[in-house]
This record gives C-alpha cells, sequence and structure tokens, in this order.
C-alpha cells in the first residue's frame, strides 16, 4: 500500500455542482405544476438524477484510470473496487429514481388524457 497518497479529500465543488443540478430538477419539476403531494417524489427525482449525473463523471474517470495507469497489481485492485462501489451507489439511486419516476409519469399521463 503506498502510504504517501494524501488523506481523501471531500470534493466540494462537485458536491456544489450536484446540489444545484439537483436544484434545477426540482425547480424545473415545480415550475410544470406537479401537485403538492408529490414533492417529496420529486425531491428524490432531483437527488437521485443529479447524483446519477456525478456518479457517471465518477465512472468515466475510474475507467480511464483503470486504463491508463501503470499496471500494479494493488493500483488495480483499488481501482476496481472503486468501480464496484460507484456501480453499488449508481444502482441505489437508478433503483430509486425509478420509482419516483413512475409516480411522476403516471400523474402526468393523467393529466395528458384530460
Amino acid at each position: 500500500m503506498n502510504h504517501t497518497d494524501p488523506p481523501f479529500e471531500p470534493n466540494f465543488l462537485q458536491a456544489r455542482n450536484t446540489a444545484i443540478l439537483a436544484h434545477r430538477i426540482v425547480v424545473r419539476l415545480q415550475e410544470i405544476g406537479l401537485p403538492d403531494e408529490l414533492e417529496n417524489t420529486i425531491g428524490h427525482i432531483g437527488t437521485d438524477l443529479a447524483d446519477l449525473c456525478s456518479i457517471n463523471n465518477n465512472i468515466s474517470s475510474l475507467v480511464e484510470k483503470l486504463i491508463n495507469d501503470p499496471p500494479e497489481w494493488e493500483s488495480m485492485a483499488n481501482t476496481i473496487i472503486d468501480l464496484k462501489s460507484t456501480v453499488e451507489h449508481m444502482n441505489v439511486h437508478a433503483h430509486k429514481f425509478g420509482k419516483a419516476a413512475n409516480k411522476i409519469a403516471r400523474f402526468a399521463y393523467k393529466e395528458a388524457d384530460k
């Protein structure tokens, strides 16, 4: 293990950008006129979609790291584990998004049929 690596530092810029995107999604859905009873669902859609976009960027970076880093066993193992945990994180958000998306879509289709 390389003990000279700096300790993990939070990426505040990425977190801020993800929060801004989530807010933009929520505002857009509220502007469309979704009812108050879907407020929590709107929040889940915004959070999950913004996190999925951020996770997508992380996966791309990790795949590039896997391809371009020098061929060292420990580095490769660390990158593979990082990819695994990132994909698992993505799966959680994808599942939650799917449930919220179904609620919003059902409401929207009912409104479209009026």
